[in-house]
């Protein structure tokens, strides 16, 4: 087996393992799921729109990219951004993504400690 291959694998044993929740969300009758791992390009469009001052639009990004419904499977689509900036209680947005970054910073300290 090639380095690639073994550096894939690895990633995608820990990915099926990774899927964290649920985070109830009475407004949308929702439990969202989600994991701690991202892939790097959805870092990267996460970074490039904080770099750009577009914290509005990076936060709906990790949304988009972090919710998940109980099979790991996307909530959203990159397609709905525009709808999810418009058209949806920002407060609650800000919560749930507040509560899946919070739950990642309890994870890395326990990691540490």
């Amino acid at each position: 087996m090639s380095a690639i291959d073994k550096a894939k694998n690895h990633y995608k044993t820990q990915f099926a393992m990774d899927l964290q929740g649920p985070l109830n969300v009475p407004e949308w009758e929702l439990n969202i799921y989600y994991r701690n791992t991202m892939t790097m390009s959805q870092q990267s469009q996460i970074l490039e729109l904080h770099q750009q001052n577009k914290l509005a639009e990076a936060t709906i990004m990790l949304l988009i990219v972090r919710a998940l419904d109980e099979d790991g499977v996307p909530l959203f689509k990159k397609m709905e951004k525009t709808e999810l900036m418009k058209s949806v209680d920002s407060d609650v947005i800000s919560r749930v993504v507040g509560e899946i970054t919070s739950a990642d910073a309890d994870a890395e300290d326990s990691l540490g400690n």
